[in-house]
């Protein structure tokens, strides 16, 4: 989570392990910012969920969710949910074949 959920939104950000805590100059944070956004196009064409992006302070690009409407299954957040792990772990295994490239 990039930051504390407030009422039916929550924000994140994807920030890959080996980069730790000390992501904020320029040049990583464009990376970072990338693989965000190539995981927010990832997520939203599975198409059960629909992120939204946002860029806070910092120029950190932030996947938002909203969750607005009152009949939303408990089904159809699960296959949200599932989404977001799924396009995680296909970015994580392409990022990991281009780097031994």
């Amino acid at each position: 989570l990039f930051t504390e959920p407030s009422l039916s939104m929550l924000t994140f950000r994807y920030v890959p392990p080996s980069l730790g805590e000390s992501c904020d100059d320029e040049e990583t944070v464009e990376l970072v910012n990338a693989l965000n956004r190539r995981l927010w196009t990832l997520i939203n064409k599975r198409g059960n969920i629909l992120l939204s992006p946002t860029v806070f302070p910092g120029n950190k690009f932030v996947n938002r969710c909203c969750v607005l409407n009152v009949k939303l299954s408990r089904e159809r957040l699960s296959a949200g949910v599932q989404d977001i792990r799924d396009s995680l772990r296909r970015l994580e295994e392409t990022e990991a074949m281009a780097a031994a490239t």
